[in-house]
Order: C-alpha cells, then sequence, then structure tokens
C-alpha cells in the first residue's frame, strides 16, 4: 500500500518525467500543501491507467503467441473471434467500427477497449 509520505518522500523525489518509479513520474505541485495527500487526492485516469495499461496487459496476455502455452490463451482462436466481430453491426453511439483482432491487438485504441455500457451512459 502507498501513503502520502511514500510518494512524496521516496518514489517522488527519486522520479522524473523520463525516470518513473513504480507509476509516480514526480511529485504533483499541491504536495507542498501539509493537507493535501497525494494518494488519496489524484485521481486515475481511466484512459490511460485502465483501458490503455490494464487492458492492453490483458489482451497481450490473452492473444500474444509468447503465452501459447497457458491455460488463458485464445490466440489460436483469435480468426474466429476476429470473424465474429467483423460481422458486428454496432449502434452509431460506437465511436470505432470492430477491427481485426488477429493484426490489432496490440494497436488498440482506448475507445475500443472501453466496456459498452460506458458508451450507452456517455452517449445519453
Amino acid at each position: 500500500m502507498r501513503d502520502s509520505d511514500d510518494v512524496k518522500y521516496e518514489k517522488g523525489a527519486n522520479a522524473t518525467s523520463t525516470r518513473r518509479i513504480k507509476g509516480v513520474c514526480g511529485i504533483p505541485g499541491l504536495a507542498a500543501m501539509q493537507w493535501f495527500n497525494v494518494v488519496i487526492g489524484v485521481v486515475h485516469d481511466c484512459m490511460h491507467c485502465v483501458l490503455l495499461g490494464v487492458m492492453k496487459a490483458i489482451m497481450y496476455k490473452l492473444c500474444s503467441p509468447t503465452n501459447s502455452d497457458k491455460p488463458y490463451f485464445i490466440g489460436k482462436d483469435i480468426k474466429k473471434i476476429s470473424k465474429r466481430l467483423d460481422g458486428i453491426c454496432p449502434p452509431d453511439f460506437i465511436e470505432r467500427m470492430p477491427r481485426e483482432l488477429e493484426k490489432n491487438y496490440n494497436h488498440f485504441k482506448a475507445t475500443e477497449l472501453q466496456p459498452l455500457q460506458k458508451k450507452k451512459l456517455r452517449a445519453s
């Protein structure tokens, strides 16, 4: 577990914009305020942290040939999955049409990795 002092004085003090330490790339300006807690006071960026971070990592694990010996590997069925994705006719509020999974899973954009429920809420 991280605490504010850990981020301010250990990780943040030694991190820079080019040298990240455990996801920390410096100390935010508000950290100088005694009352500000860096850990609970900074909102996580859903697009970069979750969609382009966690979701891309999961896609890579599931589809990458380097994981072909793992029980969760779906790369052997990737052509079937791509074919099913290609047959989908998404509603107009979907920002991007599905792309071929086999060639593009490592290059998906954040909007392609968003859950459908979020898109419905955002569109209304």
